[in-house]
């Protein structure tokens, strides 16, 4: 989706992968978007669509001043494909489960540590607060992060330790000896 806007965030032209450019008085979503008046580079939106990722960037004027014509915004759905690309990333599962707040028993506060647990052997859970851009918690995103990669990093200095305890001792007994 795309929308343009002036520079009181009243949407001019809209466009979507589904249709066709549109004037405003045709579209379906709010006459004005609140983000270009508080003029937020990115963040989350939450539209009838569902949840989205956007940027926004403002319009220069042609004229001298160079004053600010309006905005225009781009925006991704975050759909199933999307989270799932995005998980990729960190080569985790992420969802984005809607809601308020995190799941009880875990931490919401506005510290910048993320909140972190063991789900099982192998897996370890991270959860941090999706917000609007108005600051409002929209629900939480959970990503499930194998970590059987840790352990065997660790399996394998606890076993290097260990060799150069052996060495070192045996070195020891030679020298005394």
């Amino acid at each position: 989706m795309a929308r343009l806007t002036d520079p009181s965030g009243r949407v001019m032209r809209s466009w979507s992968a589904d249709d066709e450019p549109e004037q405003a008085d045709d579209a379906d979503e709010p006459r004005s978007m609140d983000v270009a008046v508080k003029g937020a580079a990115e963040g989350l939106l939450h539209l009838a669509a569902g949840p989205a990722v956007f940027s926004q960037c403002p319009v220069r004027s042609l004229e001298q001043d160079a004053n600010c014509a309006g905005y225009i915004l781009l925006a991704r759905p975050l759909d199933s494909g999307r989270m799932e690309k995005l998980g990729l990333l960190s080569d985790s599962k992420l969802v984005l489960v809607s809601g308020s707040k995190l799941p009880s028993g875990v931490l919401d506060d506005d510290t910048t540590a993320l909140t972190i647990w063991l789900t099982s052997a192998e897996q370890m859970a991270v959860a941090w607060t999706a917000r609007k851009v108005s600051g409002e918690a929209m629900g939480y995103f959970l990503a499930t992060v194998p970590v059987t990669h840790i352990q065997r990093q660790a399996t394998t200095s606890r076993r290097m330790i260990l060799i150069i305890l052996a060495l070192s001792v045996g070195l020891s007994l030679l020298v005394i000896l």
